[in-house]
């Protein structure tokens, strides 16, 4: 299967030159109309839980999670209707390891629901997997993990179950995933302003929608895929693209956005003098200085040489690469190792060998190739 869009772009450098500060007359974004604003002005990248929150313990020193699977699961009654069994030919195989570093509490959360359909007698498989990096806490990082999906599927996630144009369930998709963000920080800036919280959280999400990924960040965390470069070859050579976007206030179109809204971002790049990143759910006291959850999406279809994604916070990639850490993960399940093994291998390099101080949270998404049956419904492995 191809990808909807054709290739993804290639990861680059993001741009760490400020932009020289927009003149006087620059418009400001009225604040009734904040998201409508955005997205007019949030423009592609350049060439660059709800159900179970599993991760994330303010005070475990370390917290493994067992792998899972996107096809059904053994608990099911044995009569169930062959009508709702997931009809996909890919199997994910999941799982993520965290630390908190020397930090004295564990402000990541994570989040990985196999089976996330609300109707379990709709045959297409429906996955959501997050990792949300708090600071300030981990109040906000919660909450939103437990709202965000729900929010994104009433949007309207599912809604071309008839099929139909795949540009159209695209931008259906892309529609839903952005109105679901915007309803889930409207719910986490009013519990803030109820509970007095500060906090706030960048968040990566992913869904699998039958053969369709889809990833948004806000922030800095980040989401890489691994694919191989042959199609022909699996074992071929893997390289690292990565589908996420950094949101920092020094970038020069972000401040721009931040300057209209009527923010400031310091000398130091931070948004208003006090937060590095440009976009995240919660942080209430920005929300009227260009602090938005509004994120950076991509869409495409798994293909036979997509190997896996690899989901992290920005402890994680802090100190790892993008290809550096699609190389080591591919080595180790290429040894043999499941996803559990290799995350747990993987967040032992970025603490003890690599000097990590940050939180550090790192999730696999394994895609497994499996046979169909006769009836075209991908069978468990």
């Amino acid at each position: 299967m191809d990808d909807m869009f054709a290739d993804l772009d290639e990861p680059v450098s993001s741009a760490t030159t400020p932009a020289s500060p927009t003149g006087p007359g620059a418009k400001k974004a009225p604040a009734e109309d904040l998201y409508a604003f955005l997205a007019q002005h949030s423009g592609p990248a350049k060439r660059s839980e709800r159900q179970e929150v599993v991760g994330g313990a303010a005070n475990a020193k370390r917290q493994r999670t067992e792998a899972v699977s996107g096809t059904p699961s053994a608990s099911e009654p044995a009569g169930t209707s062959r009508a709702v069994r997931l009809q996909c030919t890919t199997h994910l195989e999941t799982a993520a390891s965290e630390d908190r570093g020397s930090r004295a509490e564990m402000e990541d959360v994570q989040v990985q629901v196999a089976d996330a359909r609300r109707d379990k007698h709709d045959s297409r498989r429906v996955s959501f997997f997050a990792v949300l990096d708090g600071h300030g806490g981990r109040n906000v990082a919660h909450f939103a993990s437990e709202h965000l999906h729900e929010s994104v599927l009433e949007a309207g996630l599912l809604t071309n179950k008839d099929g139909g144009a795949a540009i159209d369930a695209a931008k259906r998709m892309k529609q839903a995933v952005l109105a679901g963000f915007e309803a889930t920080d409207k719910k986490v800036v009013q519990r803030c302003a109820a509970e007095r919280w500060m906090d706030g959280a960048t968040c990566v999400a992913v869904w699998v929608v039958e053969e369709t990924v889809v990833v948004a960040n806000i922030g800095d965390s980040k989401c890489v895929l691994a694919r191989t470069s042959d199609q022909a070859n699996s074992q071929g050579q893997v390289k690292a693209i990565t589908l996420t976007r950094d949101h920092k206030a020094f970038h020069p179109a972000e401040r721009t956005r931040i300057e209209q809204a009527g923010g400031v971002v310091a000398a130091d790049g931070r948004l208003e003098g006090r937060v590095e990143v440009s976009r995240s759910f919660g942080d209430r006291q920005f929300k009227q200085k260009g602090m938005v959850a509004t994120p950076h999406i991509q869409i495409f279809n798994i293909t036979d040489r997509d190997q896996f994604l690899l989901c992290g916070c920005d402890g994680f990639w802090g100190v790892f690469g993008p290809e550096d850490a699609v190389k080591m993960a591919s080595k180790l399940l290429g040894e043999g190792r499941d996803a559990k093994a290799t995350c747990n291998r993987l967040i032992n390099e970025a603490i003890r060998e690599r000097r990590c101080k940050d939180n550090c949270t790192v999730m696999l998404i394994r895609f497994l190739k499996q046979p169909t049956d006769a009836k075209g419904t991908g069978e468990s492995r």
